[in-house]
């Protein structure tokens, strides 16, 4: 692993249900999330990706966890 790769990884572990993400879904999550202009709009998103990611992982038979 290169270290900008590991790098990267953290990132995406830092993401609720990035296990669930490809790397074009990471990238524009990580978008959305810079370019919201404020701590309520970044909250909103976060809750409906959270929303999603548990929606997806329902459908695909796996369990995500709270620090996922």
């Amino acid at each position: 692993l290169s270290s900008s790769s590991a790098a990267s990884d953290v990132y995406k572990r830092q993401i609720y249900g990035y296990q669930m993400m490809n790397n074009a879904e990471v990238k524009q999550y990580r978008e959305s999330l810079r370019a919201a202009k404020t701590k309520e709009e970044r909250l909103k998103l976060m809750m409906e990706h959270r929303k999603e990611m548990q929606m997806r992982a329902k459908e695909q038979g796996v369990e995500l966890t709270n620090e996922e």
